[in-house]
């Protein structure tokens, strides 16, 4: 019996391995050109939490995660990354000016402007889901003393940014509309995500690995720094 609960458990493994390399970027980046990426996002959710908001942080929070996770940031990523090295952006946007970030940003720009022209309403599970995906916690991660907390921010922004976003909502949404009536919302999107989690915390571990000879510059950074 044990014999056969561990070949269900492996092609589990496996499927879910199959499943998540089938639904991610097919593009190859540079590690610095994606982590000069994931900081450029932040800082542009940032912008959007406050524009949202207008004081109100927790509602700015949910729709900025709404409106970024409905685009399709894939396509955004190629794009901006592609900006990034036309103005030869050095590592952690070392020679950064605001006319370099609106010219490497427009992509987003112009995706968020399109998308919120088509917004009527906000589904609330919608955006909790998005919220969810957009920042899962590092907390009881194996590695999560070993590397400073910028590092390990940005790994997991680098680890997130390769996946599909939009199927993996798909998944997480048709797994909570099943299951909605029954428990409390939050929860709910919590074990409905336990296997984009798992996907983003095995990435995460990679990424870390291909950012560790980046490490000491990651330790420079001030502790107030997101990324």
């Amino acid at each position: 019996m044990k014999k056969i609960f561990c070949i269900i458990s492996i092609f589990v493994v496996l499927s879910n391995i199959a499943k998540a390399d089938e639904h991610r970027d097919i593009n190859k980046y540079n590690i610095a050109d994606e982590s000069n990426y994931a900081i450029f996002i932040y800082d542009l959710k940032n912008s959007l939490v406050q524009k949202y908001g207008k004081g109100n942080e927790i509602d700015g929070e949910m729709k900025a995660a709404l409106a970024v996770g409905n685009l399709d940031l894939l396509d955004i990523k190629y794009k901006m990354i592609h900006n990034m090295q036309q103005e030869h952006l050095t590592f952690l946007v070392g020679n950064f000016t605001s006319e370099k970030f609106e010219r490497i940003s427009q992509p987003f720009i112009d995706a968020v402007n399109e998308y919120a022209s088509t917004v009527e309403n906000i589904e609330l599970s919608d955006a909790f889901i998005y919220m969810y995906m957009q920042t899962p916690e590092f907390y009881g991660k194996p590695w999560v003393n070993d590397y400073p907390k910028h590092i390990l921010h940005n790994a997991e922004s680098i680890a997130i940014s390769r996946f599909d976003n939009k199927y993996w909502f798909d998944e997480i949404k048709t797994c909570y509309s099943k299951n909605a009536p029954k428990e409390d919302m939050i929860d709910i999107i919590s074990e409905c995500a336990q296997e984009y989690q798992q996907v983003v915390t095995e990435e995460t571990g990679k990424v870390l690995q291909q950012l560790e000879p980046y490490k000491h510059m990651f330790e420079t950074l001030p502790q107030t720094a997101p990324n």
